[in-house]
């Protein structure tokens, strides 16, 4: 079964849109246990997620933004972003599938439009857009800086390697790696790796996420080590373009490829 999700990120006191995304979903149609494990609480952000409705296909939340959920420009973190599109809209097809249904991300594409800061409240509004078999289409908007042990094996002229033993803090209430951890990884290293291109921008740029796209191809579990790679396609004096791989280390399997826009200011 396939579901088509959506979702916004909104700011409460303006009704700004500050992220507009859309999120897919594969279900199989074998009942598993109820999952029990709430989405919005594993410990890759450590958010406490207000919610505020729930129901047939829909779900409202609110974030209070404090400084666990910001980049180093002060910032909403553009994972924490993905972080909260893929739990919302997750919560919004839970609410039409039931709880005891599995579901595991395919694709989550965001798209940037501004940013919020410490104090500011956000309400996530997230939406079923189509539910088919075995894929579910969803979006969102909104009107993590965690990476855990994380190992940084080289940076450099544009490029980053990096590796991460997955824990149980990663995952997802099916133990595997969870989608917006991904993002969240996929977001910090490719700016680590447009920072190392000194001659261009320089490590004080100032620079921002304009669009990230992320296609997950199979997952990981608690144990495993992944391997991250982020490099710069290219970069201008005003917008960068950034692409990452994570990979299974041991096997070798791409577990996840992503693209990633950034403004330069």
């Amino acid at each position: 079964m396939l579901a088509f999700l959506e979702v916004e990120i909104k700011n409460k006191a303006t009704g700004d849109i500050l992220v507009k995304g859309s999120h897919t979903k594969f279900i199989p149609k074998a009942l598993t246990e109820s999952c029990t494990k709430c989405f919005i609480t594993f410990k890759t952000n450590g958010v406490l997620i207000k919610i505020l409705s729930v129901g047939d296909g829909k779900c409202l939340a609110q974030l209070k933004v404090d400084d666990d959920h910001i980049n180093p420009m002060g910032g909403l973190h553009g994972g924490m972003s993905a972080s909260l599109m893929d739990c919302v809209s997750s919560y919004a097809l839970m609410s039409k599938v039931g709880p005891t249904f599995r579901h595991v991300s395919v694709d989550i594409h965001l798209n940037y439009l501004k940013t919020a800061k410490i104090n500011d409240d956000l309400l996530i509004d997230a939406s079923v857009v189509k539910r088919g078999d075995p894929l579910a289409f969803l979006q969102a908007e909104i009107k993590n800086k965690a990476t855990g042990d994380l190992r940084i094996i080289s940076i450099g002229e544009g490029k980053l390697k990096a590796e991460l033993k997955v824990d149980d803090g990663h995952t997802n209430p099916m133990g595997g790696l969870h989608g917006g951890m991904s993002a969240t990884l996929v977001d910090t290293l490719s700016t680590f790796a447009l920072m190392s291109k000194l001659g261009e921008i320089g490590p004080n740029a100032r620079h921002v996420s304009v669009d990230i796209h992320m296609s997950y191809l199979k997952g990981a579990k608690v144990g495993d080590e992944i391997l991250i790679e982020a490099g710069v396609v290219r970069s201008g004096k005003s917008v960068a373009f950034l692409e990452a791989e994570i990979r299974n280390k041991a096997t070798g399997d791409l577990l996840v490829k992503a693209s990633h826009t950034k403004f330069i200011m």
